[in-house]
């Protein structure tokens, strides 16, 4: 038998596992991103990771928080 290290489901086969495990990727990211969410450099607030794995270079929650972070710094 064969044993997911993530949900411990158990296959018969090292190719169905294989397969299985991939399906653990994506909610392994986010678990590991909510326990340590990029800071907004504007309003320090978290980051959704919806905007953040569109982009991983993202320092901004918002398009507002973008916009007064340019003119802050334009003056």
């Amino acid at each position: 038998m064969y044993i997911c290290g993530v949900c411990k489901k158990e296959f018969n086969c090292h190719k169905k596992l294989g397969g299985h495990t991939s399906s653990h990727r994506k909610t392994k990211k986010h678990i590991i991103y909510n326990s340590n969410p990029k800071i907004c450099k504007e309003c320090e607030n978290p980051i959704s990771w919806e905007s953040y794995k569109e982009n991983h270079k993202i320092i901004f929650c918002s398009c507002s928080c973008r916009a007064k972070n340019f003119h802050k710094n334009r003056k």
